[in-house]
């Protein structure tokens, strides 16, 4: 079973022939182990490529399993339009851009796998219309969706709609932050018709 980097991994020890869960202590050379409340049911924390974890009745080693650690892979940040998926093939009519959302989302797979580490939040974007080279208008979002009616009074054919992801979080099982994108942000580029 591979395991994600610097996250909660829940793993249920069953060890076959050992009805005794509660007696089973767990050790794991390269990660935390943080023990459950529930019976036999344990989280393991990984710190480096590879964690070999070994159970315990006392000190009797009962068994060793080798696992794999990935990377937890960055989410797809997906731009809404009035509702719609952005398509980036498509020019929009001002009208369209009244209502513009931002989700950040991992592939189902994996919040089934590690539920508690799929939080994510968009804290920040810049939404800017653009002429050319000459900014016309920008604004500072920090919420998932923004009205943009007023900031497109003054958009015309030919404008571009800029959207640049600037900051995503994630929050872990501990409630921890980490910080994504600082240093590579998301840009939607949306002609206007």
């Amino acid at each position: 079973m591979p395991l994600y980097l610097n996250c909660g991994n829940e793993i249920i020890v069953n060890i076959e022939n050992y009805p005794y869960l509660d007696n089973i202590r767990l050790e794991a050379e390269g990660a935390e182990i943080i023990k459950s409340a529930k019976s036999g049911v344990f989280t393991v924390v990984p710190n480096a490529a590879q964690v070999i974890i070994r159970a315990y009745e006392g000190e009797k080693l009962l068994s060793e399993s080798h696992h794999p650690v990935k990377i937890l892979s960055k989410p797809d940040i997906t731009l809404y339009l009035d509702g719609f998926v952005f398509n980036h093939r498509q020019v929009y009519a001002k009208e369209h851009l009244d209502t513009v959302m931002v989700k950040a989302t991992i592939p189902y797979h994996i919040q089934e796998e590690i539920p508690k580490d799929t939080h994510y939040v968009i804290k920040e974007y810049e939404v800017s219309l653009l002429r050319g080279a000459n900014v016309i208008s920008e604004l500072l979002v920090k919420e998932e969706t923004v009205y943009l009616a007023e900031l497109l009074k003054a958009a015309k054919s030919g404008d571009i709609l800029s959207i640049e992801i600037k900051t995503l979080e994630r929050i872990n099982f501990k409630g921890s932050v980490e910080m994504l994108f600082s240093n590579e942000p998301k840009i939607f580029t949306i002609p206007i018709d």
